[in-house]
């Protein structure tokens, strides 16, 4: 999580389409919302696994 390049994405593009997030390998959930910073915490880890497995089971498309 870069303040400098968050600010910079929220400041063109407005606060609802920019969610800062940052990695914490301690997290056992794959994903929580810190409302103190105002951004979502993710063990990088689980999403990626989350991430490849609906990639192989079809349940995701990217576009070509």
């Amino acid at each position: 999580m870069g303040e400098a390049p968050n600010s910079e994405f929220r400041s063109r593009l407005g606060l609802a389409k920019v969610m800062p997030f940052q990695h914490l390998p301690s997290q056992k959930e794959p994903m929580r919302y810190n409302s103190k910073m105002m951004a979502y915490t993710l063990n990088k880890t689980n999403v990626m696994n989350m991430f490849f497995n609906m990639l192989k089971k079809g349940k995701l498309r990217l576009p070509k």
